[in-house]
């Protein structure tokens, strides 16, 4: 019985310190706020985009990532339109009100056969862009979860699943048509 009740009183304290320790190291965690991304020729709206872009965000566990609903609601309080604010700057007074050490922001367009997908990192105390990540992936929206993983990892510094990466990267190729032909034996 007093061997049950030391182990009971060790499997409690083992679980409070692993609490504690997780509340501990996210407590010292920097604070990161995305507000929207701006898309354009994709089916998701920046709102949409925003929200993907902090789900992946949350996965990553590096930063704290400030609560959706209380960047929207001191948006509101300023009048200000959360599919208008892009800009280094729009985005630095922001995250000084929101108390955010960074601003997640960038833009994911269609272009011909491909998503040019680009995040830049706004250090908010700094009034800079810290770091800018540019990716050109193939046209194909069903993997636009995918696309968003693989570009934060990039801009993160985060190892990406290599796999998945090159199977979405865009590459250009040529353009062949069956009508034309080279002859490379002379006139």
């Amino acid at each position: 019985m007093k061997n049950l009740a030391v182990l009971v009183l060790s499997v409690i304290f083992t679980l409070s310190a692993n609490s504690l320790f997780a509340q501990v190291a996210n407590s010292t965690l920097k604070s990161i706020a995305v507000v929207s991304l701006d898309s354009d020729g994709i089916s998701l709206d920046n709102a949409a985009m925003g929200n993907l872009l902090r789900l992946e965000l949350e996965k990553v566990q590096k930063y704290e990532v400030l609560d959706q609903y209380d960047v929207a609601n001191l948006l509101k309080k300023r009048n200000i339109n959360p599919n208008e604010t892009f800009g280094k700057s729009q985005l630095v007074t922001v995250g000084n009100e929101i108390g955010a050490d960074y601003m997640l922001s960038g833009s994911v367009q269609k272009f011909g056969a491909k998503i040019v997908y680009i995040l830049r990192l706004i250090d908010v105390k700094g009034d800079k862009i810290i770091k800018t990540d540019v990716k050109e992936y193939i046209y194909d929206e069903q993997y636009i979860q995918l696309m968003t993983r693989n570009s934060l990892a990039s801009l993160l510094g985060i190892e990406a699943d290599s796999e998945i990466a090159a199977k979405l990267k865009y590459v250009d190729t040529p353009i062949v048509s069956d009508g034309q032909s080279l002859k490379l034996s002379g006139p």
